[in-house]
């Protein structure tokens, strides 16, 4: 009988998505399910509905919940959270890298260092950085 598998829909920049991220091919994993790394890039989504930029930066209120929530989460399930300096952050490269090896067997341990770089680090994505590099040449 074949794995089951789970697509995992995600962008880098989403807060969200990095308490997902970090913790999905474990949960999976015991429950002999494989993910399907699947980024997109939220943005563009926000844009087709006519906003400007993230509902968390547009409305103040919701922003400032979730940054508290982000905390309170990354605290629970022990996760390293940093909030970025800079939000949300372009994740062209990354993404491109994600997408042309979702069948390749390190795409999650890429997509966690991306997530890591954003989340934990406070650090740019949009860049070319040793974990791009190494899997760009290995693509």
């Amino acid at each position: 009988m074949a794995q089951q598998r789970l697509e995992f829909w995600f962008d880098f920049g989403s807060t969200y998505s990095y308490l997902s991220a970090m913790r999905i091919e474990h949960e999976a994993s015991v429950r002999g399910i494989a993910i399907a790394w699947r980024p997109f890039m939220l943005g563009a989504v926000f844009q087709s509905l006519g906003w400007q930029g993230s509902p968390f930066t547009a409305q103040p209120a919701k922003g400032r919940y979730m940054w508290r929530d982000m905390a309170r989460q990354c605290e629970k399930f022990g996760l390293t959270w940093t909030q970025p300096s800079n939000f949300p952050r372009r994740a062209v490269l990354p993404h491109r890298v994600a997408l042309v090896a979702e069948d390749k067997p390190w795409v999650g341990e890429f997509c966690r260092a991306v997530m890591s770089r954003n989340f934990a680090d406070d650090l740019e994505l949009d860049v070319d950085f040793p974990q791009c590099s190494r899997h760009l040449r290995a693509i």
